[in-house]
């Protein structure tokens, strides 16, 4: 209500294909009315065995979850989860660049990317550029280092997300600077988790889909 915003209608975001790369969106009820289409860049082997395995449900949630007192944004978005990272958090350049180009050819019209690095490369850089290309709006983590934000959220074309408390404070961990184009809520959040549980979650990653989704 702070905001304007009296009540999520049902059928926002609808017509429009969102790809969350991420560590996997699983299974959740916040997410049972969804129509996920799933690919893997990763091919974790032993399944999601990581701290970081809910990492991608949480996001999603936020972003679309509409049960178990969770209400993301945009709950009648199409999601394509692409996984680019595995259940503890780990990845590389050359996956999330392959799995933006994936996003892009494969109809996404919005690009949520909870994560981010320190150090950008020139194919990371090509990838966002051919989605700029494409007309396709992407969104990506500040970063929780209380440092310089991280790429791809950095790179020209991204919009870098950074996290405020529920009194519009920056959070003292949120990465800033010059590359920082937007804030938003992200600390404290009830979000979907692994099999059927909820988790309390902050940080950048937690902003990101309140702004995609948006």
């Amino acid at each position: 209500a702070g905001i304007g915003v009296v009540a999520v209608g049902p059928q926002w975001g609808e017509g429009v294909t969102v790809a969350l790369l991420d560590s996997g969106v699983l299974a959740h009820p916040s997410l049972h009315h969804l129509n996920v289409e799933s690919l893997d860049l990763v091919g974790e082997e032993g399944g999601q065995a990581g701290p970081f395995a809910g990492h991608a449900t949480a996001v999603a949630s936020l972003l679309a979850g509409t049960a178990g007192g969770i209400q993301g944004v945009a709950p009648a978005i199409d999601l394509i989860s692409i996984k680019v990272v595995d259940s503890f958090g780990v990845g590389d350049a050359f996956t999330l660049a392959a799995g933006i180009v994936l996003a892009v050819d494969s109809g996404a019209k919005v690009i949520s990317m909870s994560l981010g690095t320190e150090v950008s490369t020139p194919i990371l850089e090509d990838a966002v550029a051919y989605a700029v290309r494409q007309g396709v709006a992407l969104v990506a983590a500040a970063g929780n280092d209380a440092g310089n934000v991280l790429y791809p959220a950095a790179c020209e074309g991204v919009v870098a997300v950074g996290a405020v408390d529920a009194d519009g404070n920056r959070e003292s961990y949120s990465n800033g600077g010059e590359a920082l184009d937007i804030m938003a809520p992200g600390a404290g959040i009830v979000a979907g988790w692994v099999a059927d549980q909820n988790a309390v979650v902050s940080g950048t990653s937690a902003a990101v889909p309140f702004v995609s989704g948006a």
